[in-house]
């Protein structure tokens, strides 16, 4: 049997955390291993800040739909929001720095999660929505 997830998130910064313990509980109680829902765990709040951050408008709603859903191991994970229309495949990273000391803080969320997530694609709903889906397979 599939286990079902669905919540609703504000789009402020206190509103992660919340999501994130529940969303480390379902995982949990789906039977998830620590590895995955560490993985699952890092590419939700990578995509969750970029949302918070750079999707804000002031006629949008200030709410964002995170779904998960655990069957034979894999999860998978769909996040939607109202932003203005962004595609993160589209997203070129800056080049990484040769050396640490060049190295600047942030930037670096997309390239995260394309690594850590086994499956990325992103939709354009006909509502005007972003869909983000991506799939973590156990290990």
């Amino acid at each position: 049997m599939d286990a079902l997830f669905t919540l609703e998130v504000a789009r402020r910064y206190d509103s992660l955390a919340d999501a994130q313990a529940r969303l480390g509980a379902f995982l949990s109680g789906a039977g998830c291993d620590a590895r995955t829902m560490f993985r699952v765990e890092v590419v939700v709040e990578e995509l969750v800040v970029n949302v918070i951050q750079h999707g804000v408008s002031a006629t949008i709603d200030n709410q964002l739909t995170l779904c998960a859903r655990v069957k034979n191991g894999q999860v998978q994970v769909a996040l939607e929001d109202g932003g203005p229309e962004f595609d993160p495949l589209q997203f070129v990273p800056r080049p990484l720095p040769r050396l640490l000391e060049e190295e600047s803080a942030g930037g670096n969320g997309l390239r995260l999660v394309r690594k850590m997530a086994d499956a990325f694609s992103y939709t354009r709903t006909e509502a005007g929505l972003n869909r983000m889906e991506l799939e973590i397979r156990s290990a």
